[in-house]
């Protein structure tokens, strides 16, 4: 994108903008091409959506641009509760490679625009224009059905991919079998370990997780792909 312009006549969008990236390259970039092509007031930028969260809400800008990157999952219900918030706010997610459920359900939020990772210059400016309309903007991958996403839109187990930047291996293993209705004695059964390690290994997964009942525990695995409806 570095080095590109938007051709044609300078478009007057009139607006404000906050800008959400980790990659300072293209958040550069990003930010020139909307200043120098569109009449845009940059209110604040930042490098995480957690600690922006309250800035964001405060300086009410008109556009939002959030780069989920590749962890769409954690920033799900901050992203709801943003929605929520600032129902106004034309809301734009950039993400990389999510999976099937993730953009489905970044679909489901019913934000102004959701768009892969990398992007062309020309979906960059297919995006500025349905924002210029008030139209909203679904880049290609997310907009497919199932079984014709894109190859940017993971169908895998990336599950695996985040639980276990939290939970060990074993752990996984128990999360898994204790969603399909495995008991804590069975699970030791299959492992050759003691019922209380079982229930010890269990009282892991729901406390790094963050989780109560196994009715979110399965919601959880159902999200990041561990599981699958049949």
């Amino acid at each position: 994108m570095a080095g590109q312009r938007v051709r044609g006549k300078r478009a007057n969008m009139g607006s404000t903008a906050y800008l959400v990236d980790k990659d300072t390259v293209f958040a550069h970039g990003f930010k020139h091409l909307l200043t120098d092509n569109f009449d845009i007031e940059f209110l604040g930028q930042s490098l995480d959506l957690a600690p922006a969260f309250e800035e964001i809400i405060d300086v009410a800008p008109d556009l939002v641009f959030i780069d989920a990157g590749d962890l769409v999952f954690d920033c799900i219900t901050t992203l709801r509760t943003f929605r929520l918030r600032c129902p106004k706010t034309k809301l734009t997610v950039f993400a990389e490679a999510p999976t099937l459920s993730e953009a489905r359900e970044l679909r489901s939020l019913g934000f102004e625009a959701c768009v892969l990772k990398p992007l062309t210059i020309e979906v960059l400016q297919s995006l500025l224009a349905h924002l210029e309309r008030d139209e909203v903007f679904v880049s290609p991958g997310f907009d497919a059905d199932e079984g014709e996403y894109s190859s940017s839109i993971r169908p895998g187990r990336w599950g695996y991919h985040l639980v276990n930047k939290r939970l060990s291996d074993r752990e996984t293993q128990i999360l898994v079998r204790t969603v399909n209705g495995r008991s804590a004695a069975e699970i030791a059964d299959e492992f050759d370990i003691s019922v209380k390690t079982a229930e010890w290994h269990r009282r892991n997964v729901y406390s790094k997780l963050c989780l109560k009942n196994v009715a979110q525990l399965t919601k959880f695995a159902l999200r990041t792909g561990l599981i699958a409806l049949d």
